[in-house]
């Protein structure tokens, strides 16, 4: 498997790596620093591993409850977990 050139992941990631574009929109945080430690954000995670809007929403709720929103952002992570149950498998949890 080819690698890329930046930062050796496995090919075909490149519209969304860090490390090629780093320093443009990708490099930069509006609003805050709560993603300034991540070695990846979590919308360039949940880009390159296709989640869905609530997927996304708990991976970026659960990377940041620490430094921003704490419990709040704990339960907006639940909910999202909840709204994913019901919208993909017509279940409440």
């Amino acid at each position: 498997m080819t690698k890329c050139e930046k930062c050796l992941q496995k090919e075909g990631h490149e519209a969304w790596c860090p490390e090629k574009y780093q320093g443009g929109s990708l490099g930069k945080q509006v609003g805050g620093d709560h993603y300034k430690d991540c070695n990846i954000q979590p919308l360039e995670y949940g880009y390159a591993n296709s989640l869905s809007i609530c997927e996304h929403a708990v991976v970026k709720y659960i990377t940041r409850h620490k430094k921003k929103g704490q419990i709040e952002d704990l339960r907006k992570a639940k909910h999202y977990v909840e709204l994913e149950a019901k919208l993909t498998y017509g279940e409440e949890i």
